[in-house]
């Protein structure tokens, strides 16, 4: 079922983007012509096909033991998600307005920024989560939300345990 979900929906997808490239092409990049004559539907049904084509496909991998040890790497991140979707935004401010980068780097230099912070956040996310419970924007959500400090440090005795 998710092969064929991931097959269809994924080709569909990028049919939709092979049309959506031909009218950009066609209308000479114009986003105001674009918006005239495109239906802003088409955009939003892509996006819709290829996520779920995509989310098909990684359920499907997972489920084959050699990538599920590989995504398994990605678990300590998901369970800081807003800890590093902050700290992306942190970076990137440092990066880009304090050391001044902003505008001066080149697309394919931004893949570089992008894999380093990536290897940091997989990193460090890792070593964050083997000591504590919660990153630390997670903790401050929760404590916020239910008005009371849950347990933040991993006692020394206590088995790492991954929470999928």
């Amino acid at each position: 079922m998710y092969l064929g979900i991931a097959l269809f929906d994924i080709a569909a997808g990028l049919s939709f983007n092979y049309w959506l490239m031909k009218q950009q092409y066609a209308n000479k990049f114009d986003g105001v012509v674009l918006t005239e004559n495109v239906p802003f539907a088409v955009y939003q049904v892509r996006r819709v096909l290829q996520t779920v084509g995509y989310l098909s496909l990684f359920i499907l991998l997972y489920k084959v033991n050699v990538f599920r040890r590989i995504m398994d790497i990605f678990a300590p991140v998901g369970q800081m998600a807003f800890t590093n979707y902050l700290m992306q935004s942190i970076i990137t401010s440092i990066i880009f307005f304090g050391f001044g980068f902003f505008g001066k780097m080149q697309r394919y230099e931004l893949y570089y920024v992008v894999a380093a912070i990536w290897i940091f956040q997989i990193r460090f996310s890792q070593i964050w989560m083997r000591y504590f419970y919660f990153g630390p924007f997670e903790w401050v959500w929760r404590s916020l939300t239910y008005l009371k400090k849950p347990a933040f440090v991993k006692r020394k005795h206590e088995p790492e345990v991954v929470k999928l």
